[in-house]
């Protein structure tokens, strides 16, 4: 990687707003990968027109958790569905989420 000093500021610059804005959000106390789910599950709603569930396969295929290995995907979900940042449909116990608006 080549150091340029303009660019390597920009990005220390916006690591700095996206920290802010994960406290802000109250994602700070969460693990990198359950960022990266709940940013995959708001960017898949927001690609919908209705409030439905979105399918934990296409999570899973979204490009932020493509890479993370299944039982650290699952186990994020987990925590998330607990922690109540994301929900499923009465009933179910897997398979579907959508994030909790507060």
């Amino acid at each position: 990687m080549n150091f340029n000093r303009n660019r390597s500021s920009e990005y220390a610059a916006l690591m700095t707003m996206l920290r802010r804005m994960e406290k802000d959000l109250g994602l700070s106390d969460f693990n990198e990968v359950e960022r990266n789910v709940i940013a995959a599950v708001c960017a898949l709603q927001n690609n919908r027109v209705d409030d439905e569930f979105i399918k934990s396969r296409d999570i899973r295929t979204h490009k932020l958790c493509i890479n993370v290995p299944g039982p650290t995907f699952f186990r994020a979900l987990k925590k998330l569905t607990d922690s109540r940042k994301l929900t499923m449909p009465e009933g179910r116990k897997k398979g579907l989420y959508k994030l909790i608006s507060n």
